[in-house]
């Protein structure tokens, strides 16, 4: 890992179109207590010129990535590069600190309308002449660390079965290589999205509006938490032969009722147990990725829901108790939350 990536965590990772087309990262979280750095990398070619272009540079007369453009754009100001790798065409970003910038989405964007200005040839020509592949990574860093920390002592270490502490460790360390599936990329996406479109019409309401405003933040906050452990949930059950787990177990289990002698059957029968209780807690594993998986779905439905009520409701003393329904909706979600990411942070 590069020393800038030092302490970041990968939180999603996108293809950038090279059509123009404005890609949003996720809202950032407060900048008090998160960094943000994005990762460019990757290179397209454009037809017409006969060029190859990274995310700042394209090739000279020698074919040497010399020669910068302005092509990558960013929606908001305070985006600075902090890295620059033209040789593996990687490129890291840092995001400035700004307050403005919490809960608000970060846009990226190619500006192909450059060749239309260049060249003097139509969008549509440029367009089709664009092929190739960049994509754009977050890295968040906690600048505090968590509430909940999950940290493995060494009694704790001891304290377990060979076989399930290695379920329990991949967990962990799967936090420090996380990349989020490709239908949880697009889950999270769409319902950062329906945050930022609920966080606008709150605005709109002023200070009236700050209790729903919280509350909606924390549990995209949440939202966030529980696709990393779904993904880290995933990656466990990967990571285990299910299928050579039961067949051991069978073929030990059919040992154990034919061993014929006492010492035999002792040793067969404690093995046996083991293979049980990694395949309960693997059963248990595959059982919580479907839960936190089913209650982002119900996590996106609750934004739904919020957009539509929101236009219509004005705090104000005539619409108080459709406001009380809304915010005891949200509380009831973030109480389930809680308890969802707290009991994954046990296992």
């Amino acid at each position: 890992m590069s020393a800038d990536l030092q302490g970041f965590d990968p939180i999603t990772s996108l293809p950038l179109p090279l059509d123009g087309t404005e890609i949003a990262i996720l809202p950032l979280r407060d900048p008090a207590e998160f960094a943000y750095r994005l990762v460019v990398e990757g290179t397209f070619t454009f037809d017409y010129d006969g060029k190859t272009y990274d995310a700042l540079y394209t090739t000279d007369a020698q074919g040497r990535f010399s020669v910068p453009h302005n092509l990558l754009q960013f929606n908001r100001p305070g985006v600075q590069v902090v890295r620059e790798d033209p040789v593996r065409h990687r490129y890291i970003f840092e995001v400035s600190p700004t307050q403005e910038l919490a809960g608000q989405s970060l846009g990226v964007r190619l500006e192909v309308d450059r060749f239309v200005d260049w060249y003097l040839i139509p969008p549509s020509q440029v367009k089709a002449g664009l092929s190739g592949d960049l994509r754009v990574a977050v890295w968040e860093k906690p600048l505090a660390p968590p509430l909940t920390p999950l940290v493995w002592s060494p009694l704790a270490v001891l304290a377990v079965v060979a076989v399930g502490w290695v379920i329990r460790r991949r967990m962990v360390l799967a936090r420090e290589r996380l990349v989020l599936d490709a239908d949880l990329q697009a889950q999270l996406q769409q319902i950062a999205q329906k945050y930022e479109a609920v966080q606008l019409l709150l605005n709109a309401q002023g200070e009236e509006a700050s209790d729903l405003r919280e509350r909606f933040a924390r549990l995209y906050e949440g939202a966030v938490a529980l696709a990393q452990q779904t993904q880290i949930l995933r990656n466990t059950v990967r990571e285990v032969d299910e299928v050579a787990l039961h067949r051991e177990l069978t073929r030990l289990e059919r040992n154990l009722a034919r061993a014929s002698s006492e010492a035999l059957r002792r040793e067969l029968a404690a093995a046996v147990e083991e293979k049980r209780r990694v395949a309960r807690e693997l059963a248990h594993t595959q059982e919580n990725e479907t839960r936190t998986h089913l209650r982002l779905s119900k996590i996106e439905a609750l934004f739904d829901a919020a957009r539509l009520k929101l236009p219509n409701l004005q705090i104000a003393q005539e619409n108080a108790v459709e406001e009380q329904r809304l915010i005891a909706d949200v509380e009831e979600e973030l109480a389930v939350l809680e308890e969802v990411v707290e009991e994954l942070r046990r296992i």
